[in-house]
């Protein structure tokens, strides 16, 4: 069978041909190019652990990210770290190289396909200092030509139980708390005894010295109990080896007239054995150390303990999250020559007082 169309004979295949081109042709200028699906990273999320999350310790992060739609022919993943030290990152982000300055960690960039998931993995130890503050972990993923998702977790960190509290009745007190109320009862007893004693000619003379008695006591009381830190580090801390994996220099900005001005110090984040566990902590100089306004000191210290070195150091047993890569003494007990020089002075003259009063 043979049709004549335009002058030429054609089979009825030919035919059939030419009419689904058409279709095909009418439907594409109609409907427009067929389009891939975008792709979906919506269902992403971040979770830590443990909940809650106390200052001082160990927070896990894990980030999933998953692509619901279509393939991406580019997707960015970058994770921004709280401020805190970093221990490791484990999954899919393993080796990934983290920025010191932005504290952001790239740990995918290229083809990411529809359907697939990726996984990351931070364990972090948050500062003790921090306690009361959130610790924010974001993850940004950049898909081309301008696809952005941001999401996070952020956990608000709890103040780590203080082991030196004593409860007394409802409440909960530390050992210093309780050396100052039975310092200001000394002071209150004191005070009045001494403007019995001094009468009413040399009372206020009296309280006075007194006053300047009381001052310098508490200051040295101050120091006395930096003595005992030091003297339990050398009699109850026992010793072990603790590698740095992170370090850090803290800033304490200056009061009044020295606003302007800054201390600071240098701090070192641990990982060592203690009592049979491992155990991650914040490492400090001793507790009689000055910190010193020159950041070069801070800078060298960092110089001293490298990420990755290994050193001898020590731990309280009663607190293991306590250690020390130093121990003192420091220099802060040249400043008790002070507080003894007003005592002296304070002492001789209350003698005076109460000796013309009772004559």
């Amino acid at each position: 069978m043979s049709i004549t169309f335009c002058g030429d004979e054609l089979h009825l295949r030919k035919l059939v041909g030419l009419a689904w081109w058409a279709a095909l042709l009418v439907t594409a200028v109609m409907c427009g190019p067929i389009r891939a699906a975008p792709p979906d990273f919506s269902t992403s999320n971040a979770i830590h652990e443990p909940v809650p999350a106390v200052a001082g310790d160990v927070l896990h992060y894990a980030v999933t990210v998953t692509n619901t739609g279509g393939d991406s022919a580019y997707a960015r993943i970058k994770t921004v770290l709280p401020q805190a030290y970093f221990i490791r990152a484990d999954g899919d982000c393993a080796g990934a190289v983290r920025d010191p300055d932005s504290r952001g960690l790239v740990w995918h960039e290229g083809a990411f396909s529809a359907g697939s998931t990726t996984q990351c993995r931070i364990d972090l130890l948050t500062r003790r200092e921090a306690a009361g503050t959130l610790a924010p972990l974001a993850t940004e993923i950049t898909t081309l030509p301008a696809g952005y998702l941001r999401f996070e977790t952020a956990p608000e960190l709890a103040a780590a139980p203080d082991p030196n509290a004593i409860r007394v009745g409802p409440v909960k007190v530390t050992r210093a708390q309780l050396v100052v109320l039975a310092f200001l009862a000394f002071a209150v007893a004191g005070a009045a005894v001494v403007a019995r004693m001094a009468g009413r000619g040399r009372g206020r003379t009296a309280l006075g010295a007194w006053f300047a008695v009381a001052t310098a006591v508490g200051f040295l009381l101050f120091f006395a109990g930096l003595a005992v830190g030091d003297f339990r580090s050398f009699t109850a801390y026992r010793e072990t080896s603790c590698t740095v994996f992170d370090s850090a220099i803290r800033a304490f900005p200056g009061t009044g007239k020295s606003a302007r001005s800054s201390t600071y110090q240098s701090v070192f984040a641990v990982r060592y054995e203690a009592l049979g566990t491992e155990t991650y902590s914040a490492a400090f100089p001793p507790i009689s150390a000055v910190s010193l306004g020159w950041i070069g000191f801070s800078l060298q210290k960092l110089g001293d303990y490298p990420d990755g070195s290994v050193h001898p150091c020590w731990f309280d047993p009663d607190d293991v999250k306590t250690v020390l890569l130093e121990r003192g003494p420091g220099a802060a007990y040249l400043f008790a020559l002070f507080p003894l020089l007003v005592l002296a002075y304070g002492l001789s003259a209350l003698i005076v007082a109460v000796r013309k009063g009772q004559h």
